[in-house]
């Protein structure tokens, strides 16, 4: 709604994150043992596990941090140029 402050608003939005970082944590604290040889150890399932679980991890942060502040960052751009234009046509 338009009557909600932004404050608000940031801080509804940080809930829908924590289901993804609970996944992701709950997922690779699966798959640390077998990718670190916890208990055994198969040649063929290490690499493969580091791989998917670093990438599990490194996609998260991704998608959570990096592309939402890029796009902060784009909207910042965009609103100083159309703030620049108005400035210049009058």
């Amino acid at each position: 709604s338009k009557n909600t402050p932004t404050s608000v608003k940031s801080f509804l939005k940080k809930f829908y994150s924590i289901p993804k970082l609970l996944t992701t944590l709950t997922t690779m604290g699966g798959l640390l043992p077998t990718a670190y040889s916890v208990g055994g150890s198969d040649p063929m399932l290490i690499p493969m596990t580091l791989a998917l679980g670093w990438g599990l991890g490194f996609g998260t942060f991704g998608s959570l941090l990096f592309i939402p502040l890029l796009f902060s960052i784009a909207n910042d751009i965009k609103s100083k140029i159309v703030k620049k234009v108005k400035i210049e046509s009058q």
